[in-house]
């Protein structure tokens, strides 16, 4: 998965990848990598609550109220006159009953019971949309066709859904070196139809076969930034937990001693590690200095690219390097010379290619290297360092070599340019230096 930069950034302004770490500085011309600055994992998940503590013991039982007094007796009532021998009296009517005694004091309210345990956190909402992506200018198709001459207008059918525009430049390359550079004409998103203006040709390969296309050199103007997705609605609150089951009341009397508070719960183990991000294409520096060195026949220093740091490039990446050059006096033939040091100097540097451009009158020639980091010795695998090849992919009778660079310390990409002639004049107009990372 391609690495999606801000767009129209400002100069100096660094981005970090979320999702790897990453970090790059934008240099006014491309985005200069600076390594994982500060990698972080994913905060692990919460603990869990500790259980409550155990109820304290019940307070002792109070004494029993005292019974209420009893209340008085009614008074007797009086006894009726004895009626004379004969018929039986009636009996005399019953006193009144007596008033009821006071009612005792009431015992005090027993402890109340211990509070339940609370209810579990409600599930966490969903997380919201992904925004909508950025600009993309990088494809792979399997469309074949012949490799055009320079001043053809091609029109073919390649990748769709890129962000391409009228008069940006283009590269289309086959998978084995075969290049042209273009002018773009026209483009239809929809269904990748491309409509391109030749102008300049590498490679004699007459079917081009599958191919990748991208920008070439400086980006065009950058698309508006696309808009951010919306953040997704809040999950629903967890339901409460169920009332605890109130204790029984406790005989009356004092309140016992509070309970001592329960241990905290232990904390929830780390979470996992986040998957390593996807392997990619990353542009380590794309310059257009236009250096021109003249006046001398020294190996003179031409280029530094920005640090390069430790372990940016590992075993199974593939790292590609293409420059371009122009003489404006032709009085001998020039050489270019191509290293990695730990240092941006050439003293202690190790050498790595070679290209020896003739004296004819040629003002325009382009070099392209690709080398690969193999084993635990980090070897840059190449043609031979000595060779006299404008680009590896087309020689087939050049010896291959490997020259040792730790890439586990930083490094410094160099280009040097000698004039056979104090009178040559040769400038530097291009360095793109990329890595394709290892799947």
């Amino acid at each position: 998965m391609p690495i999606i930069f801000p767009s129209n950034p400002s100069l100096g302004q660094v981005y970090t990848n979320p999702t790897s770490g990453d970090s790059w500085k934008w240099n006014g011309y491309a985005w200069e990598s600076l390594g994982n600055v500060n990698p972080i994992g994913p905060q692990g998940q919460t603990g869990q609550t500790g259980q409550t503590g155990a109820t304290g013991p019940a307070g002792p039982t109070g004494s029993t109220g005292s019974t209420g007094a009893t209340g008085p007796a009614g008074a007797t009532g009086a006894v009726g006159a004895t009626g004379p021998t004969g018929a039986t009296g009636s009996t005399g009517a019953t006193g009144s009953t007596g008033p009821t005694g006071s009612t005792g004091a009431t015992g005090s309210s027993g402890a109340t019971g211990s509070t339940g345990p609370t209810g579990s956190t409600g599930a966490t909402g969903s997380v919201g949309a992904t925004g909508l992506a950025g600009d993309t200018y990088f494809g792979i198709s399997a469309t074949n066709f012949l490799v055009p001459n320079v001043g053809d207008v091609l029109t073919l059918s390649s990748v769709s859904d890129l962000s391409f525009s009228t008069n940006q430049y283009a590269i289309v390359s086959n998978f084995v070196g075969t290049f042209f550079i273009s002018k773009i004409l026209s483009y239809t998103q929809s269904n990748g139809e491309i409509t391109l203006d030749v102008e300049y040709v590498n490679g004699n390969t007459s079917d081009l076969g599958g191919h990748y296309i991208n920008l070439s050199g400086t980006v065009g103007i950058p698309g508006s930034t696309g808009a951010t997705g919306s953040i997704g609605a809040t999950g629903p609150a967890g339901a409460t937990g169920s009332m605890g089951v109130t204790g029984p009341a406790g005989s009356t009397g004092s309140t016992g001693a509070t309970g001592p508070a329960g241990s905290t719960g232990s904390i929830g183990a780390t979470g996992p590690a986040g998957a390593t991000g996807p392997s990619g294409i990353i542009v380590l520096n794309q310059a257009a200095p236009n250096f021109t060195i003249s006046g001398t026949t020294s190996i003179s220093l031409a280029y530094t690219s920005t640090l390069i740091p430790a372990n940016t490039i590992a075993s199974g990446d593939l790292i590609i390097h293409l420059t371009r050059f122009t003489k404006s006096v032709v009085g001998g033939a020039t050489t270019i010379r191509f290293y990695f040091n730990t240092t941006p100097s050439l003293s202690g540097a190790t050498f790595v290619g070679i290209y020896t451009f003739s004296s004819t009158n040629n003002a325009f020639f382009q070099i392209e290297r690709r080398g690969v980091c193999e084993g635990s010795t980090t070897n840059f695998y190449s043609t031979s360092s000595g060779s006299n090849t404008p680009t590896d992919t087309t020689q087939a009778t050049v010896a291959a070599s490997d020259v040792t660079i730790d890439f586990t310390q930083d490094q410094y990409f160099l280009v040097s340019i000698q004039n056979a002639t104090a009178g040559n004049s040769t400038t530097l107009r291009l360095v793109n230096l990329k890595v394709e990372k290892s799947v």
